[in-house]
């Protein structure tokens, strides 16, 4: 690849390995998703803590939060529910550390 040369549709698909339309779905879904996490972060810490939680789609209904004990149990979970792991923000919910002002 020449450096500053404007790749062909097919040439980006080819260099990324799937179509570009599909890898920013995926992407905009995972934003979606760390952005649901960071404002429902309470809500979630009260329903779900110590488990792992995979958050889909855009916004924070039960439907679209999958939780389980193990991350290899949210992905079996994810499999079983046809669930694009690809398209969703997991997440350990754990207490956030407290800020220490010295």
């Amino acid at each position: 690849m020449v450096k500053g040369k404007v790749l062909t549709y097919e040439e980006g698909r080819a260099l990324l390995g799937e179509d570009p339309e599909k890898l920013a779905r995926r992407q905009e879904a995972f934003t979606c998703g760390a952005r649901i996490f960071s404002a429902h972060y309470e809500r979630l810490m009260a329903d779900y803590c110590e488990k792992w939680v995979a958050i889909h789609e855009a916004d924070e209904r039960a439907e679209n939060v999958v939780a389980a004990d193990s991350h290899e149990d949210l992905l079996a979970e994810l499999e079983r529910r046809g669930t694009p792991r690809g398209e969703c923000y997991t997440r350990h919910v754990v207490p956030r550390p407290s800020l220490l002002i010295l």
